[in-house]
């Protein structure tokens, strides 16, 4: 304690300028003199269990955390122990810690007790330019593509460092991603954090995951942590870097939509790297962990794409250029000999798990890959310069036992190749039988290849992506077993989506951009089952299946289900459903399977202009945007359960009847807006009934047929509710309000001269 009384402000910051020294424990004292007694002018962030406070020294500033008096100790000691072990560039730098307990009086039960309070602050660098999420959301997004990189790469190195630790993070999220001066990222907030002893296995089976929802990895649920739990929040932070927005994205449509922002002199070389921190992002975040690559082979695909700028393609390429390129790869080791066949350095490349074909005007020939017989990895990028199916053959990609990952891409825009032909160079591109992960994109054949349908043989395969091909029908997977991740996208023809009973093993199935896509079809055994009575309740046609994505299916009706009435024996295990763009998709969904999801978001599609359900540590939120003929909630949502909603918010939308009141009983926030009524008449069968809803808080907006005599007789009924607020409500002439409704305050503006009064 003589250490730490006589610590001076001085010490402090011999420590934050020698990065030698070692975090040490520092006086409370201390820590109040540099915040200024903790003013709340100080403060720079704050968030549910800290308060972040700006430390003013002689010479610099720190950052110090003062964490809530309510976390436990063990918790305070876990960060501790996991902040003490690590130091990168990449990940932000610890400096000190308090750990005090002081005597406090207190009244208990009427009477003066002493309590201990206390208090557990931590203390970092200060990084002026914030947290991420400023840099990448709405119209703060300014970063040049130089920095974006260099975050994506730096957040990358910073979770590689980490998992060398054995530390795996929990909460990673653009709000926990700190930037320096040069916006160098730097990991941060390890409260959330565990670290593996060596001893232990490297999954951790917790009661509670605490993090952030959207960032979450969905094996969440199973509440089982490893190391690919951070590697999904990475996925989501880098496409949130690069779009703007959380969710999947097409690699294509991330590329275009950079292209437009570059500088010319840069563009090739920089849209290469876009193009690969994509695929990265979207490969972190599958849903399915063991398909997420690991982080060095994420950092080593990013040394790629900087030292490597000649992505292989079709043609050929110099030796000099070759082994210029091996000698920047391989540093370390001494440099590749010159060789007079370009196919003796490329076996050197063969500890590479990912090999692009990509080049804009001299590369490999397709038979040069005959000798990379180790690849994990393989991207083959301009095959419409392939014309015959003798030269496709030639790559012998039916050879290589080991290739797990592998991306077929035409430029249809540059293609001069019959369909007949493309169909022809497809089939002899055939992959090994163990092949995981299979991306088809731009193929002009007119159908599938054989051995992707009726002669089906990659029966491994666990992912299929087709993107843009020109196929009359999808192809049939009815041999797919482990299937479990499916993406159709912006494949104009087929009008039949066939559910095989293989989809038992699905777990996330995207549809988008699907223009005559117009039902669902079954295999034949299953159509007489479905002509008649419906299904058993055990007949799952999609009994794994977490996430469900249907975007620009113009001219699909809506769920395979018999009179659009959803029935959740389908979809048992779904956690995230996404519907956008389907104008004539109908469906009248339970709001018992609603809850049993994390997130809902239907958009534009018939009826609804907004369908939207969340659920946070605060409760459960839905709103709803009508459109069109909306004439009752009972078009598209069956209250079939007294619910958990704690917020409901409607926008042209027809009236809350008795019927859905009485099911609200969790309902703490109503928000109404640009519609008819607030709620119809509360008369009927059930009006003898006595009901009360702990309502609090209730907005009414520019209501349009309410005269205000239905909302008097809903007053009664919210005992609990504080606040009251009225807006453009012209209709609204008189409001009358009991005495038994307590601290009840009402605000009215623009009521057309209306009144509230309040009635003994």
């Amino acid at each position: 304690m003589d250490f730490l009384s006589s610590t001076t402000k001085s010490d402090l910051e011999r420590m934050l300028f020698d990065e030698t020294e070692q975090p040490k424990a520092l006086p409370l004292s201390l820590l109040a003199e540099i915040t200024n007694g903790f003013s709340d002018k100080q403060i720079i962030g704050q968030g549910g269990f800290a308060v972040v406070y700006q430390g003013m020294l002689n010479c610099g500033k720190v950052a110090v955390k003062r964490l809530c008096n309510t976390l436990m100790h063990e918790e305070f000691q876990r960060e501790v122990v996991c902040l003490m072990m690590v130091k990168h560039k990449n990940v932000v730098r610890f400096l000190e810690y308090c750990a005090d307990t002081q005597g406090s009086m207190e009244r208990y039960n009427g009477k003066f007790v002493m309590a201990d309070v206390q208090q557990r602050l931590l203390c970092f660098e200060y990084l002026p330019k914030g947290s991420l999420d400023k840099y990448i959301t709405g119209t703060s997004r300014k970063l040049k593509w130089r920095n974006c990189y260099q975050i994506i790469k730096g957040i990358c190195q910073g979770l590689h460092y980490l998992h060398e630790k054995n530390i795996v993070h929990l909460d990673l999220k653009p709000g926990n991603i700190l930037l320096d001066d040069n916006f160098v990222p730097k990991i941060a907030d390890f409260g959330l954090s565990r670290w593996f002893d060596e001893a232990q296995s490297r999954v951790f089976t917790v009661n509670n995951i605490g993090g952030t929802l959207g960032y979450l990895a969905p094996e969440f649920l199973n509440r089982e942590i490893t190391y690919q739990f951070d590697l999904y929040s990475l996925g989501v932070i880098i496409i949130e870097i690069l779009t703007g927005k959380k969710g999947y994205h097409a690699v294509d449509t991330v590329v275009e939509s950079w292209s437009n922002k570059l500088e010319q002199s840069q563009s090739d070389i920089e849209l290469k790297q876009v193009r690969v921190c994509t695929e990265i992002g979207i490969e972190c975040a599958d849903f399915n962990p063991a398909n997420r690559p690991s982080t060095k082979s994420i950092i080593d695909r990013l040394d790629y794409t900087e030292n490597v700028s000649g992505y292989v393609e079709t043609g050929a390429i110099t030796s000099q250029l070759e082994e210029n390129a091996l000698n920047e790869l391989h540093q370390d080791r001494p440099k590749a000999p010159r060789e007079t066949s370009s196919a003796g350095n490329l076996e050197l490349l063969e500890e590479w798990k990912v090999f692009h074909v990509n080049k804009e005007s001299e590369g490999f020939e397709p038979k040069q890959l005959e000798h990379f017989t180790n690849l994990r990895e393989l991207g083959i990028y301009n095959l419409e310069r392939i014309h015959t199916k003798e030269e496709a053959a030639q790559a012998k990609l039916i050879e290589k036992k080991y290739l797990r990952r592998l991306t077929l891409d035409w430029d249809s825009s540059q293609s001069s190749v019959e369909p007949g032909a493309e169909a022809a160079v497809l089939e002899s591109l055939q992959p090994h039988e163990d092949l995981q992960v299979l991306c088809i994109r731009g193929h002009g054949g007119p159908s599938c290849p054989t051995w992707l349908g009726d002669e089906f043989a990659v029966e491994a395969l666990q992912s299929l992506s087709l993107y843009g091909v020109s196929w009359e029908v999808f192809p049939y997977l009815e041999k797919a077993w482990d299937l479990h991740e499916l993406r159709l996208e912006h494949i104009p023809k087929p009008k039949e989506f066939i559910i095989e009973k293989s989809f038992c093993m699905l777990i996330k199935l995207e549809l988008i951009g699907l223009e005559s896509f117009e039902e669902w079809g079954f295999p034949a055994e299953q159509v007489s089952s479905l002509d008649g009575d419906l299904l058993p309740t055990d007949a799952h046609m999609f009994p794994v299946l977490q996430v469900l994505i249907i975007r620009d299916c113009c001219k699909l009706l809506g769920f395979p289900f018999s009179n659009h009435i959803f029935s959740p024996d389908w979809f048992p295990k779904l956690q995230e459903l996404e519907i956008e763009d389907c104008p004539k998709f109908l469906s009248v969904i339970p709001m018992s399977w609603i809850e049993s999801l994390r997130h809902v978001k239907m958009k534009h599609v018939k009826l609804l202009g907004v369908f939207e359900y969340s659920k946070s540590s605060n409760g459960s939120r839905l709103k709803i945007i009508g459109e069109g003929d909306l004439h009752s909630l009972d078009q598209v949502l069956v209250f079939d359960k007294k619910t958990c909603l704690t917020e409901l918010q409607l926008e042209r939308c027809p009236p809350l009847e008795l019927k859905h009141i009485l099911m609200l009983t969790s309902l703490k926030t109503l928000l109404v807006e640009d519609s008819d009524s607030l709620v119809g008449p509360l008369g009927g069968g059930q009006s003898d009934v006595e009901w009360q809803l702990p309502v609090e808080y209730i907005k009414i907006s520019e209501l349009n047929g309410n005269s205000g005599k239905e909302l008097t007789e809903l007053l009664p009924h919210l005992p609990k509710l504080s606040k009251l607020v009225i807006c453009f409500c012209n209709s609204i002439k008189k409001l009358v309000v009991g005495v038994d409704v307590q601290q009840t305050t009402s605000e009215a503006s623009e009521m057309g001269g209306g009144e509230i009064t309040a009635a003994a």
